[in-house]
């Protein structure tokens, strides 16, 4: 199975922590907390992690976008 498959095969993820939602927004973790703490992400206080769900950071990505809302 080659790289593409497995990324395919694999779901997205419906919760990130802190760390992995840094990375797919190619931004520090700081940058994320501080996101979260000015209200623009939401996160779950889940066993002792905080968890972002999938959703939160798209819809992030669309409220920021810069292109017009109707092909954003």
């Amino acid at each position: 199975m080659n790289e593409n498959e497995r990324k395919q095969a694999m779901p997205e993820p419906l919760v990130y922590t802190v760390e992995e939602a840094a990375a797919v927004l190619k931004i520090s973790t700081k940058s994320v907390r501080r996101l979260l703490a000015r209200g623009f992400l939401t996160g779950s206080k889940a066993l002792r992690k905080i968890l972002i769900p999938r959703t939160q950071i798209e819809a992030f990505l669309k409220a920021t976008c810069d292109v017009p809302k109707t092909t954003c």
